[in-house]
């Protein structure tokens, strides 16, 4: 450890969207572990929400949420710096925003952004560990239950997949979902769709309790993989099957062509070979 670290206050900013910040959890608590401090954590205040999340980890002392840093919704989110940056040399600040299209799976990624701002004054460069749960909850308890993590997008496709692969299974899956969802013009059907409304800080805790999550490449898949979860994970947007948003130890559904599917049979057998792997 570094000769200034004893008041060394460091300040990580990042402007992405909810999965791309909480993909860039395990290089901040890297950063706090390697300076044996907490970081504060400077977002836009659009992203409010999860502050309560941010909050609960122990790695981080404060989340500031900046009126001023108004962001569009671009790929990469932009502008990724704050509108006015300060810093010192006792108080500095490293930026974590996507300046570009990622080069690698985003939290590879962001622990390069982190890697090229850190001075060797600081000590040794931090080391990530992906295998171990970033986001803390509530303890895990043994239940028998199957979270669906999915966004809005293909939401039709994917609430036929769920019904067709709860009946195949024959088990109640529960779709997770924020306020202001559509997912609530769908109906439940019993014992095999249900859906729970919750905040950021609550899904924590129910996919931490959780035996399976099963999602496309969502925000909340990101959130499942932070807490610890296993997943089994399909993608209708071929857009998403891009590299950068796979998550390192779990592939997409696959075909018999070895390409990415939605296709309920195979999603349903994917379920049982996790579900019999996690026995």
């Amino acid at each position: 450890m570094g000769e200034a670290l004893g008041t060394l206050r460091l300040t990580i900013s990042h402007a992405g969207k909810y999965g791309d910040l909480i993909w860039s959890l395990p290089a901040i608590r890297a950063a706090a572990r390697a300076l044996g401090t907490h970081v504060r954590l400077w977002l836009p205040e659009s992203l409010s929400s999860i502050a309560p999340l941010l909050k609960r980890q122990t790695y981080i002392a404060d989340v500031i949420l900046d009126p001023a840093w108004k962001v569009l919704d671009t790929a990469p989110v932009t502008p990724w710096l704050p509108p006015v940056v300060s810093g010192s040399a006792e108080e500095p600040v490293i930026h974590l925003g996507h300046r570009e299209w990622p080069t690698d799976i985003l939290p590879i990624y962001t622990m390069s952004l982190l890697q090229q701002q850190w001075k060797p004054a600081w000590g040794p460069m931090p080391r990530l560990r992906l295998e171990e749960p970033w986001i803390a909850s509530s303890c895990r308890l043994a239940r028998y239950n199957i979270m669906a993590t999915y966004s809005d997008a293909w939401i039709e496709l994917k609430y036929g997949v769920t019904a067709a692969v709860a009946t195949k299974l024959g088990r109640e899956i529960t779709i997770l979902h924020a306020s202001n969802s559509r997912w609530d013009e769908f109906p439940e059907t019993d014992r095999l769709v249900t859906f729970r409304e919750r905040n950021w800080l609550d899904a924590a805790d129910e996919l931490a309790s959780a035996e399976l999550a099963l999602g496309s490449l969502s925000a909340l898949s990101v959130l499942a993989a932070a807490v610890g979860t296993p997943r089994v994970l399909f993608e209708p947007n071929e857009h998403a099957h891009h590299p950068i948003f796979q998550h390192w130890d779990t592939p997409l559904v696959g075909g018999i062509d070895g390409k990415p599917t939605w296709d309920s049979r195979h999603v349903a057998d994917a379920v049982k070979a996790k579900l019999k792997e996690l026995k």
